[in-house]
């Protein structure tokens, strides 16, 4: 009798155990969706913020100021350190998919840069100057679009960098 009972108490719980495993399953599944997502944003941002670090870096290493200098053949004791600066932004950052190939050509413009600072190739190191500080301008703006994609218009729209030709509404050409 008494295994019948423990039979019928079995027979009963199996059913209710496999229901509240289920309903803990679902729950599972739910919050590790939820996780995940959780994780996904915080990667999302933390690249995002690794990218506005590194555009920023980027323009404090006066591109466009090496470049001309090496054009007339001056070199300034900045140059070493500013190039190596920029070979490690464009290598260590995690930037964007759609950056990574822009990133690794100006990387190796900089290598390239590096090496012909220190073999003192003043030739070789304008041209890789300019090739950096030209493709540094539209690289940057494409981090920014990327970075201000979310935002109103009028919030941070990237502007044309400093070079580019002005032209005034009504004449439409430089003024």
């Amino acid at each position: 009798m008494a295994s019948l009972k423990h039979g019928i108490m079995l027979a009963a719980l199996v059913p209710l155990t496999l229901l509240f495993a289920a309903a803990c399953d679902d729950g599972a599944d739910s919050s590790s969706s939820a996780s995940q997502s959780s994780i996904d944003e915080a990667s999302a941002r933390i690249q995002r913020n690794e990218q506005m670090a590194a555009v920023l870096e980027m323009d404090k290493l006066e591109l466009h100021d090496m470049s001309d200098s090496l054009a007339l053949g001056t070199v300034d004791a900045s140059f070493v350190p500013n190039t190596r600066t920029a070979i490690r932004v464009f290598a260590l950052t995690n930037w964007d998919p759609s950056l990574k190939a822009d990133a690794t050509e100006l990387q190796t413009h900089a290598t390239d840069l590096l090496k012909a600072l220190e073999t003192q190739f003043m030739a070789d190191a304008a041209r890789h100057a300019f090739e950096l500080h030209e493709l540094a301008h539209d690289f940057g703006e494409d981090v920014w679009r990327i970075l201000a994609k979310d935002l109103p218009e009028d919030a941070g729209g990237v502007g044309e960098h400093e070079d580019a030709p002005e032209t005034t509404p009504a004449a439409d050409g430089t003024p």
